[in-house]
């Protein structure tokens, strides 16, 4: 429920299947949360868009339906529960209260005056990235 409320804060965006949360009902809540439990739940496709980049160029996003960021959200917040007080102080990438800003006031705080910094971007990190390093 704390899921439905932080996604319904924000405006519908509809993903390939054109549902809302319109008219959710609590029989919705417990029928999805039986088939993640059987393993019967299945998200829906994504509505593939082409987001403009600054420097030029074109990357790929997923729109995925509301109901589908209902559960997504909820699988965030547990994830967030056990891993959190794990994490390194000095890790500010996607986390809560934690952005590039953060980062630049620890590095500030930590390394005083620094004259310069060295800034890196790999290109096309995940596309090219072997995710079989990550999932071993």
């Amino acid at each position: 429920m704390a899921a439905y409320d932080n996604v319904r804060r924000n405006p519908n965006t509809k993903g390939v299947n054109n549902t809302t949360l319109d008219g959710i009902k609590k029989d919705w809540f417990e029928k999805t949360r039986s088939d993640i439990i059987t393993g019967r739940f299945k998200f829906q496709p994504a509505r593939r868009v082409d987001i403009a980049k600054p420097n030029g160029g074109t990357r790929p996003l997923g729109i995925v339906s509301p109901r589908d960021k209902v559960v997504l959200d909820a699988m965030r917040m547990i994830l967030e529960a056990i891993f959190e007080p794990t994490f390194h102080p000095s890790s500010h990438g996607f986390r809560p209260k934690r952005s590039c800003h953060s980062a630049l006031n620890d590095v500030k705080m930590k390394f005083g005056s620094s004259h310069w910094f060295i800034e890196g971007d790999i290109s096309k990190c995940f596309d090219t990235i072997d995710h079989n390093i990550f999932i071993n």
